[in-house]
């Protein structure tokens, strides 16, 4: 049975595939497929399932190994809410692609396959290692005995997209910098282009800048990208490791407060030469995920907030008459550092970067499992990827596109492609104490709660977020890290 959950704006999908073959072994735990067999149960980020037939296609025949689908998911939990329970007492699942899982703990339990061995495997004249991309290889060990425990899945890209189909009709251009962005969107409001002309007249609606949904985090990327230009990757690094409580102090260098009201004071409603704006559409802060969506495909909204998955996701609702997706580079903020020619540093946070691939330490097929993993690494087969999700990629050095056919690199996937390479990439991933024991996230509130929609409806302010989050930071932090060095060791 198949499962769709959807939860933060991406449809989870718990699908599983059985590679059985004639390996003389048995299996822990409950199961319902034939004996002797490899399990693979993955979350279907908006990525499709394409890709993992199309994989274990090749697999089959390259190995021999015979393929069919398994049934049974628990329709009442997601993928990442049942993989604790699973690693813990038993699962006839042999790999987990997952999302955003905590995977340390249940590693530090020796719950979780060591993979030092496949990460020295020989894979296109290299190692897997060196096939992975350098700023996700480290997030593959464990800090408490320097072994690895699992891949990283994709190297995502988000931010702004836009209708390229609307930009073209109109003549406008795409922004290369913040100021850029505002004074385009003073364009489009003037312009007051009705979307839908033929529409009766009470379901018309002008065409805005914004289409989004306070249901979804997807402004993070784009503010992401904004702090990184203003803090450094480098600073956002030793952020991560959480040394003091004042890594998160404005007034000591930390710059997301910055690019929060960089957010606010262009999306939140607000006055341009004694006139009020607001380029959202209409009740954005409160309208559906997929909604929000649907009105950016009928080009109700020039640009949108979201990440490589989108035109995967929305593949069947596409008209190309009215949309041609594409995401853009994140404008430039004034007082972007720049490299040693003076050149604002392109960034671009790593989407997905948290997305990991396991092996259960119960599974009794782990080396016809690390042979699937390894054969997935390789640079055909990850452009294999990459051509059945149309764009995503995995985590994993491409240094071209070549082989994958046009008709599986669109527009969008193609510049999904150009920002990945271009931009230097970095996550908010830490393995520190506070992080892996839940007393606090590196974004937003200790709780992990974004804003957005209060900072729209001006229900509250950029400083009285930020003021609120640091008293409560510096109020608790020693116990909070008194706390988890007792769970998982001094740092």
């Amino acid at each position: 049975m198949k499962k769709k959950i959807l939860k933060f704006g991406t449809m989870l999908l718990a699908l599983s595939f059985t590679l059985t073959a004639a390996f003389a072994c048995g299996r822990k735990g409950p199961s319902t497929v034939a004996p002797h067999s490899l399990k693979i149960t993955f979350y279907d980020g908006g990525y499709g399932q394409a890709w993992a037939y199309k994989l274990a296609e090749k697999f089959t025949q390259e190995t021999g190994i015979v393929i069919y689908q398994e049934t049974g998911i628990n329709p009442s939990k997601t993928i990442t809410d049942d993989i604790p329970n699973a690693l813990a007492n038993g699962t006839d699942t042999d790999i987990f692609f997952s999302h955003n899982i905590i995977w340390e703990v249940p590693a530090s339990k020796g719950q979780i396959e060591p993979l030092d061995d496949l990460f020295a495997m020989e894979c296109d004249g290299k190692t897997v290692a060196d096939r992975v991309l350098p700023e996700l290889l480290d997030d593959c060990k464990l800090k408490f005995n320097g072994s690895y425990y699992k891949l990283p899945w994709t190297n995502g890209a988000g931010g702004l997209i836009y209708n390229k189909v609307l930009f073209d009709k109109y003549g406008w251009e795409v922004p290369g910098t913040y100021e850029e962005l505002v004074e385009l969107c003073e364009t489009i409001e003037n312009a007051g282009i009705l979307a839908n002309p033929e529409a009766p007249r009470a379901e018309q609606v002008n065409i805005k800048p914004f289409a989004w949904s306070s249901e979804c985090y997807y402004w993070d990327y784009l503010v992401f990208d904004w702090w990184a230009q203003l803090e450094g990757v480098d600073s956002i690094e030793n952020l991560k490791k959480l040394p003091s409580a004042d890594v998160f102090d404005p007034a000591k260098g930390y710059k997301f407060p910055e690019a929060v009201q960089l957010w606010a004071d262009l999306v939140a409603p607000h006055e341009v030469n004694g006139v009020l704006r607001d380029y959202s559409m209409k009740d954005s802060s409160g309208r559906h995920y997929q909604a929000a969506q649907i009105d950016f495909l009928n080009g109700f909204a020039a640009m949108m907030p979201n990440a490589q998955w989108l035109e995967s996701e929305m593949r069947d609702n596409i008209d190309p008459e009215k949309c041609e997706m594409v995401l853009m580079p994140a404008p430039v903020v004034p007082g972007a550092k720049t490299d040693s020619e003076g050149n604002p540093i392109r960034v671009n946070y790593q989407v997905g970067g948290g997305d990991s691939i396991i092996i259960p330490a119960c599974s009794v097929n782990k080396e016809e499992a690390k042979q699937f993993l390894r054969f997935m690494m390789k640079e055909e087969n990850a452009k294999l990827f990459t051509e059945r999700t149309q764009g995503v990629m995995l985590g994993v050095k491409y240094d071209n596109l070549d082989g994958i056919g046009d008709r599986y690199l669109t527009k969008f996937a193609r510049s999904v492609f150009e920002v990945n390479t271009h931009s230097k990439k970095f996550n908010l991933y830490s393995q520190a104490n506070m992080v892996l024991n839940n007393k606090i996230t590196l974004e937003w509130a200790d709780t992990g709660v974004n804003h957005y929609a209060e900072l729209y409806n001006k229900a509250t302010t950029v400083d009285a977020v930020f003021s609120a989050r640091l008293t409560d930071i510096k109020a608790n932090f020693a116990q909070w890290k008194s706390d988890s060095d007792k769970v998982f060791g001094a740092e």
